[in-house]
């Protein structure tokens, strides 16, 4: 039983760890460019910014949806706006 415990609680911390996403910045919060900017720039290039984030690997994320109606969270840096590979 202890071992099953460990189990779960290894795989959950692992899980969370995956679920944060990348590293995007280490710039100052103040030389990010504006949330609305941002959001600005999302919806012309067809992003939907109803579900944006900031994450805790200091990015901007936004969900697009698929051509299968499947989300996908992408990220992007918030100093210049471009998307960051996973």
């Amino acid at each position: 039983m202890k071992k099953f415990l460990v189990v779960i609680a290894a795989s959950f911390l692992m899980g969370n760890a995956w679920a944060a996403g990348p590293e995007c910045t280490t710039e100052d919060p103040s030389s990010w460019m504006s949330e609305q900017e941002f959001m600005d720039k999302a919806t012309t290039l067809g992003y939907s910014t109803m579900n944006f984030a900031v994450t805790e690997g200091n990015c901007y994320a936004l969900t697009k949806l698929g051509a299968e109606d499947a989300s996908e969270l992408e990220y992007f840096n918030p100093v210049s706006g471009e998307p960051v590979a996973q």
